[in-house]
């Protein structure tokens, strides 16, 4: 691509919608249902940008023949879910999917898990090499109940992936405001600032707040937990 369009170090990449998925039990039909799952919704896909390979079931080789066809990995990362073997779901890979049971939770029923993003980045970065960019990473909370907590959580699995030598060049927050889910529609609340589509007028969430104090002090400073958490809540 930057060859052909004559764009010199332009850094080119894809984002990639991750999730862990982890074995319910420690039974082996629960463990390979769970690794049907790793490869078939993102192991394929990672593989093929990073290696130039299609790998099993899809084929072997690409047209382009093999190489690198991105120079990072933008990963979107949410949350994690839990895989039980089911005979009776070829279609689903033999994998029953379900969110942890008495797992804390999104207004989606996502599972709030942040070690999912240190694990995820790490091992994708011990295995291809490529800098990471996490290109979304946000939660639905509607009462603004936990987000400042879940940026909190979720940056200092940021701070452990750097300590530990991976590459990480960029963080997005998802979302700067309330948007249009493609799924859902605009009942999930991903944004910092709270939108009013019947007028729309906006006004930003206290975690919008806490992220603003965060970028400008380039940190969480003890003042600033002290301001957006409660001494129960503080981490």
């Amino acid at each position: 691509i930057r060859s052909s369009m004559g764009l010199g170090d332009t850094r080119v990449g894809a984002a990639h919608h991750l999730r862990i998925f982890d074995p319910k039990r420690g039974a082996m039909l629960d463990r390979i249902a769970c690794y049907l799952q790793n490869r078939l919704f993102q192991g394929i896909f990672l593989t093929g940008m990073a290696e130039g390979r299609f790998i099993p079931p899809i084929g072997a080789g690409l047209p382009a023949g093999r190489g690198r066809f991105q120079d990072f990995f933008g990963i979107n990362y949410y949350s994690r879910e839990m895989v039980t073997f089911n005979i009776r779901k070829p279609g689903q890979m033999f994998g029953d999917i379900e969110t942890r049971p008495g797992a804390p939770v999104n207004d989606l029923g996502w599972e709030l898990y942040p070690e999912g993003l240190y694990r995820f980045c790490e091992a994708c970065y011990r295995r291809y090499g490529l800098p990471i960019y996490i290109t979304e990473n946000g939660t639905a909370d509607r009462e603004d109940r936990f987000r400042t907590r879940y940026i909190y959580d979720h940056l200092d699995q940021v701070r452990r992936l750097i300590d530990a030598g991976v590459d990480v060049r960029r963080y997005y927050h998802w979302t700067l405001m309330d948007n249009f889910e493609w799924a859902e529609g605009y009942e999930p609340r991903f944004g910092l600032i709270a939108v009013n589509f019947k007028n729309q007028k906006r006004a930003i969430r206290k975690s919008g707040a806490f992220y603003a104090d965060l970028c400008t002090n380039r940190g969480v400073t003890e003042a600033m937990i002290r301001k957006y958490f409660k001494a129960s809540q503080a981490p």
